[in-house]
């Protein structure tokens, strides 16, 4: 199968501008010495066509693409199209099939069977009752349109009458007209959420508003919640810390140890203690199952490190339900209990898992400063533990088991360690594993009870009912400062959220020469702030196919002409694999 597409051609994008794809089954004149493959775009280049052609050949298909050379010099955004928008639309029975006919109306295929049924001027037909009343009481003139359409008009004040449109005597749909006068249309019909401007029987074009849901305003917690844990686990490189997963020095990790923190008790857990660090992973979650229902468990760290090891085993004992962004698990929570055969069996506990790294995101060591905590991080000979020495006692590791690079500081503690340890005193892997994972899930909760109590006193909101940062500053407004009724925000809908982000790019930062002299540095302070001051298009957005762009406020598609001799081109182009750049080649860019 031949396929003939005419339009324009980005990369591998093609923009299909024209109505028709012509389809031959003619593949086998087709000659493979005519022919140039390469297996890597999978481009064949037919060397009897001119440039303007293309064969593209995918699961046996042979697709030929032929495009037209654009020029700057010409009214590119006329020509490029078959859809033209300054055709008159008849007062006729709108077709389906004609694209720039829909187009005009928003693809709205069910107003069109509405438009079809009524005249596009405010001659409905022949009178057939002056005095008719509907069933409801409304009273005004009965029109008789078609052989089976009544049109009953009420209601008339000065420019405005509402009517309703009975087809086979049952009532087919509701509408209002409003009488203008301006140069770009005389009658505006509403027919649901939809205007249709119209201008000497003729539609010009029509604008649908789309309902969107308001952001609701959160309460204020009544009580400061405290039920909170925090907890880490420890691991050690597999096979003397050389067994790489991958070339980005990813290795792989196997927990050892465990342990987890409250005001009152803590529990550590080493996986010598168990068959398989597994083993100690699950006992470490049916402990916290047992005595703490409904607390929030916080691991620094959950979302990149802690969290796959809970997966694996929280996956085949309780009911999960996790949260997910980036492709990692950003919240687990765990409520009922698997048995044997992986049946649920209904208890009335209930976990969540989260990210303190998310809420508080500094490494543990700058947020012990930060809060002035006492407890403090401990050194520890990370690169030092495998799977043959965990039970090791002995002289204190090398120093470069502790640290990958070498600062004063970090010396000056190392020295320190000398003090505690001798010969009778032997430096013990073990005991010094649960030393530092103490401090670091006791530290860790001395934070987040600092945090979560100044924000509860300060906003009367928890932070437990949040997962990160971000999150924590919309809640705390959407409770404290938020009008629904004097300043409503909207909810988009998806389908437009997708249509917009499409435009939306971030700013270039860069750096092509990273040296010069006699430079002159700018920066912009508050811009975004600033920026936000300005008027915004918010409410309920109104899609519309009105080309008059002096009509709008909010967000278009247009056709720009770049202007060939550009030196630096400012419009982006985010490409199949969402790199972002901004080409010089491209002669029409679509917003």
């Amino acid at each position: 199968m031949i396929t003939y597409i005419e339009g324009q051609i980005l990369t591998k994008v093609i923009s299909l501008e024209s109505d028709q794809i012509l389809k031959r089954n003619d593949s086998n004149n087709i000659e493979n010495n005519n022919c140039v493959i390469s297996i890597k775009d999978e481009i064949i280049k037919d060397k009897n066509v001119e440039d303007s052609e293309f064969l593209y050949m995918e699961d046996g298909l042979v697709i030929q693409f032929k495009y037209r050379k654009i020029l700057i010099s010409k009214d590119v955004h006329k020509s490029v199209s078959k859809i033209k928008y300054s055709d008159k639309l008849k007062v006729k029975k709108i077709d389906f099939k004609k694209s720039e006919e829909l187009i005009k109306i928003n693809n709205n295929k069910n107003l069109i069977k509405y438009l079809n049924v009524i005249p596009l001027n405010s001659k409905f037909g022949k009178i057939i009752n002056n005095n008719y009343k509907s069933n409801d009481g409304k009273k005004g003139i009965l029109y008789k349109y078609y052989s089976n359409i009544n049109i009953f008009i009420y209601n008339q004040e000065n420019d405005f009458y509402y009517g309703i449109v009975y087809k086979n005597g049952n009532e087919y749909f509701k509408f209002k007209d409003n009488i203008v006068n301006n140069n770009e249309y005389d009658l505006i019909r509403e027919i649901g959420n939809n205007k249709i401007f119209i201008k000497d029987n003729i539609i010009k074009f029509m604008e649908t508003k789309i309902i969107s849901k308001l952001i609701e305003q959160k309460k204020r917690a009544i009580i400061n919640d405290n039920k909170i844990i925090t907890a880490d686990i420890e691991c050690y490189l597999d096979e003397n810390n050389k067994n790489k997963i991958n070339k980005e020095n990813n290795y792989k990790f196997i927990p050892y140890s465990c342990m987890w923190y409250t005001k009152k008790e803590n529990k550590c857990y080493i996986s010598m203690e168990f068959n398989s660090w597994e083993d100690m992973i699950e006992r470490f979650i049916e402990d916290l199952q047992i005595k703490f229902n409904k607390y929030t468990i916080y691991f620094h760290n959950l979302s990149n490190f802690d969290g796959i090891f809970l997966l694996k085993i929280l996956y085949k004992k309780y009911k999960t339900k996790i949260l997910f962004k980036d492709e990692k698990s950003i919240s687990i929570n765990i409520s009922d209990k698997k048995d044997n055969n992986k049946k649920i069996k209904k208890n009335t506990f209930n976990l969540n898992f989260k990210d303190s790294l998310l809420l508080l995101p500094m490494s543990l060591e700058k947020l012990i400063e930060d809060f002035s905590i006492e407890t403090k991080k401990l050194p520890f000979p990370y690169w030092f533990v495998t799977k043959n020495n965990i039970n090791y006692k002995g002289e204190i590791p090398n120093y470069n088991y502790y640290y990958k690079y070498f600062n004063l500081e970090n010396y000056n503690n190392y020295l320190r360690l000398f003090k505690n340890f001798n010969k009778d005193n032997p430096w013990n892997l073990i005991e010094e594993t649960k030393k530092y994972i103490f401090n670091d899930v006791k530290s860790l909760y001395e934070i987040i009870e600092i945090f979560n109590k100044e924000i509860y006193n300060l906003e009367s909101y928890n932070i437990t009912d949040v997962i990160s940062i971000s999150s924590l500053a919309l809640n705390i407004f959407l409770t404290n400062y938020y009008n629904k009724n004097k300043t409503p925000i909207h909810i988009p809908r998806l389908a437009q959220y997708n249509e917009i982000k499409t435009a939306y790019f971030g700013g270039r930062v860069e750096i092509y020469k990273p040296y010069g002299e006699d430079l002159y540095i700018y920066d912009v302070n508050s811009l975004y702030p600033f920026v936000m001051l300005n008027d915004m298009p918010i409410g309920d957005m109104t899609k519309s196919s009105d080309t008059n762009l002096y009509n709008y406020f909010g967000f278009c598609y247009v056709t720009v002409n770049v202007p060939e001799n550009i030196i630096n081109p400012i419009l982006p182009f985010r490409d199949e694999f969402k790199n972002v750049y901004n080409p010089k080649k491209y002669s029409l860019i679509n917003i």
